[in-house]
This record gives C-alpha cells, sequence and structure tokens, in this order.
C-alpha cells in the first residue's frame, strides 16, 4: 500500500541518519566519553518511545510512528554533533581529501563492512531457512524466543565500547598490568550483568512462551 511505502522510505531516512550519527560518536568514544552519549541517547529514545506510544495510542499510522523514530535520529545526530565539537574544542570537523592514511582507512572500512553483512547473515539466516523449510508463520513463533535470547548481546556489546578504548591506551608494554585488570574486571562485569537475564530467561521461558 501506499502507506507501506510512505514509511519504509522514512525509514531508509532514518537509516541514513545513523551513518553520521556513528561517525560523531567515535569522538567520545575515543576520548572515553561515553557517558556522555548514553546520557543522550537515553534521553532521545525515551522521548521517541514516549512519542510512539502517543501516536499509536492516537491511532497514528505506520507514517506517524516512522516520522517519530526519523525526528528522533535526527535530533541524536545535532546532539552528537554538539557534543564532538564540545569535546574536540579548536579542532577543526571537516573531511581533508589530503588525509595520507585514506587507503588504511579504506582497508578497515572494507573488513567492518564484511564483519557487518557476516553479523547479519548469522543473525538472520536461521529464520530464513525456518521460512523455507518450515512457513512464514512458523518464524513468529521461532523469532520470538530468538529475540528475547539475543537481547542479551546488547550487555557484551554496550561493555565492549566503554572497554576498547581504555584497552587501547593500556596496550604498550609498559601498560600490561592494567590491560590485564581492565580485561579482568570486564569480563567479570559482562559475566554479573548476563547471568541473572539469562537465568530470568531460563525461568521464565514457560510462562512468556
Amino acid at each position: 500500500s501506499d502507506e507501506f511505502v510512505t514509511a519504509l522510505r522514512v525509514s531508509a531516512v532514518t537509516v541514513w541518519l545513523a551513518v553520521p550519527c556513528a561517525a560523531l560518536g567515535a569522538v567520545p568514544m575515543a576520548l572515553q566519553r561515553l557517558d556522555a552519549v548514553v546520557a543522550l541517547e537515553a534521553g532521545v529514545t525515551s522521548v521517541v518511545l514516549a512519542a510512539q506510544i502517543a501516536v499509536a495510542v492516537t491511532g497514528g499510522n505506520l507514517v506517524g510512528l516512522a516520522l517519530v523514530a526519523a525526528g528522533g535520529r535526527a535530533v541524536s545526530l545535532a546532539g552528537r554533533a554538539v557534543l564532538a565539537r564540545r569535546l574536540v574544542g579548536p579542532i577543526a570537523l571537516e573531511i581533508d581529501l589530503a588525509y595520507p592514511f585514506w587507503s588504511e582507512l579504506g582497508r578497515f572500512g572494507a573488513l567492518k563492512v564484511v564483519h557487518q553483512l557476516a553479523s547479519l547473515l548469522v543473525q538472520h539466516l536461521d529464520r530464513l531457512l525456518v521460512a523455507l523449510f518450515l512457513s512464514a508463520g512458523t518464524v513468529a513463533f521461532y523469532a520470538v524466543p530468538l529475540h528475547l535470547a539475543q537481547k542479551l548481546l546488547v550487555v557484551p556489546s554496550n561493555v565492549s565500547l566503554a572497554f576498547y578504548p581504555a584497552a587501547c591506551a593500556a596496550a604498550a608494554p609498559s601498560g600490561r598490568s592494567t590491560f590485564y585488570f581492565l580485561y579482568e574486571r570486564t569480563s567479570r562485569a559482562v559475566a554479573v550483568a548476563t547471568f541473572p537475564l539469562a537465568m530470568v530467561l531460563v525461568v521464565f521461558a514457560g510462562p512468556i512462551l
């Protein structure tokens, strides 16, 4: 339908805005100010969710929900731009075509693209196989518990965002003891945060499903 097509196009704009958002998010992550990004995203996400609930309750359609999501992404982009400018100070945030490491960045970027594609394949191939060999309706019964279990991956991925810049700073031979300490503390934090959530899924799997 026309409504679905319009909602899909608006959602595509939201995805497109996510690219510069990720680029600007690298600035506070490199400076180990992930707390500022988390605070910004928590605020934007809360407002977006409240607005989407309001749209759904008042009888809004898919286009309205998609517009709210796109607006939230635009606000997030503006907030990240302001945050990056405040953190780097007088350093110019611009693209320099004479940058001597474009080839190195290109190789690294290509590896990241391959990594993202492989991750998407691993996460969604099983659902495609279920639909092909069983039925499309079976995918819904399969996807619900799978989606709940995959939510646990949010914990180590978010912890790694904070661990990575600190680990890079301690990667020199003189900082090995600090690196081992950070790795041990991070592993314990992931285990402590993930284990109770996993137990909740195990104990309440029957009632939930």
